[in-house]
């Protein structure tokens, strides 16, 4: 019988023409081939079964992409690349281990890598616990009207079909001398944030925007 096998990822600084130089984002990296067993799966190692056992019971992992160079000032690649939310147990998590590096080849980001010239220099996996949230968001930290003001807009539960434009946002702005907070439309479904919520992102805002020196983009 024919062995099935699985390209997979795999970075290496040192291997030269491992990856064809006329395809965008993928110099450095190598083709590296995976058992499967013989249902099409690849065999489950025990490191996922391992790590698992170390949560509490109940818990909700996320999985997400994370490349060198995805957020400048020249291209933002929010919603290009693959998060998988609630898994809940070892197999749906190296399931989505592996969705979120082959979303590093997908159609919509091959495009959106030709259509505005920005290479990729690499990625990551990011495995974290999931934050069970009542409303989810983002934050400029400068809004992109006025540099007075922080700008964010949020959603209900997670910020999932937010970052992917699925849903309509609620809006607010917070004075970055004074602090105050300004809610300027409402999402849809209906979710509200309170004062003392948009303070505290604020807050965040300008710790990061401190310790990262310089106007940040944040998931809150």
């Amino acid at each position: 019988e024919n062995e099935i096998r699985l390209l997979e990822p795999s970075f290496s600084a040192s291997a030269p023409g491992a990856a064809p130089s006329s395809i965008p984002g993928t110099r450095g990296w190598t083709p590296k081939s995976t058992p499967l067993n013989r249902s099409g799966r690849r065999s489950r190692g025990p490191m996922s079964r391992a790590w698992w056992s170390t949560r509490r019971p109940g818990t909700l992992i996320a999985v997400r992409s994370s490349a060198v160079g995805e957020d400048s000032e020249g291209a933002s690649w929010a919603g290009q690349l693959d998060t998988r939310l609630n898994v809940s147990n070892p197999e749906e998590l190296e399931d989505a281990v592996r969705a979120c590096w082959a979303s590093y080849w997908s159609d919509r980001a091959t495009f959106y890598r030709y259509s505005k010239g920005a290479e990729l220099r690499g990625m990551g996996v990011i495995v974290q616990e999931q934050v069970p949230a009542s409303i989810a968001g983002v934050l400029f930290t400068r809004s992109p009207r006025s540099n007075t003001v922080m700008m964010g807009e949020y959603c209900k539960g997670l910020g999932d079909a937010l970052v992917s434009g699925h849903m309509n946002p609620g809006r607010f702005t917070v004075d970055r001398e004074t602090g105050a907070g300004v809610r300027e439309a409402s999402p849809e479904p209906h979710a509200d944030i309170s004062d003392l919520q948009m303070s505290q992102v604020a807050a965040l805002g300008k710790r990061m925007e401190e310790a990262f020196a310089g106007p940040q983009d944040i998931e809150w």
